[in-house]
């Protein structure tokens, strides 16, 4: 697995073996997992992803 140090912060974890096991829900607001799960199957079912905004910040 291969993160950012941003992602981390983010999530106030220090090293990426700490988001091992964890999914969008149980780290992020219910809307906001939704839409990643639903980002993640566009993507890999071929489909592009367009004017997406990353309102994450502050978590």
């Amino acid at each position: 697995m291969v993160t950012s140090q941003s992602v981390l912060d983010r999530y106030q974890m220090t090293n990426e073996e700490e988001m091992l096991g964890f999914t969008d829900y149980d780290i992020n607001p219910q809307s906001m997992a939704e839409r990643y799960v639903q980002d993640d199957e566009r993507l890999l079912n071929g489909e592009p992803l367009q004017n997406i905004a990353n309102f994450n910040r502050g978590y």
